[in-house]
């Protein structure tokens, strides 16, 4: 299966692309701005869906300085990555990870 746009998000607006394992290099999903990629295994977890949205989310409200910002400041990231965790857990059907699987996420942060 090739790459495949399924998804228009309007709140925040991002364009969804669901990408085959082998190209997404271990990742479960991927946020760039406003262009979302995530693993085609995890279609059906909304939960990856719901994190890459926080962070496009994020990306608005930084007026696009979270792409920047979020690989030089690690407090930033942290934080970053804290509130899209918690939205994933608390607002998804099927989360895709338990509480202690992010605790061990976030304490790996480098």
């Amino acid at each position: 299966m090739g790459l495949e746009i399924v998804k228009l998000s309007v709140r925040p607006f991002a364009v969804v692309i669901y990408v085959p394992a082998k190209l997404m290099l271990g990742w479960s999903g991927y946020c760039f701005g406003p262009v979302i990629f995530i693993d085609d295994r995890y279609r059906h977890v909304d939960g990856w869906l719901i994190h890459e949205l926080t962070h496009t989310s994020q990306f608005y409200r930084t007026w696009g300085a979270h792409a920047i910002r979020y690989y030089i400041d690690k407090k930033y990231r942290i934080s970053c990555e804290t509130e899209a965790y918690y939205n994933q857990l608390l607002r998804a059907k099927k989360p895709g990870l338990t509480r202690h699987q992010v605790e061990n996420r976030l304490n790996r942060i480098k």
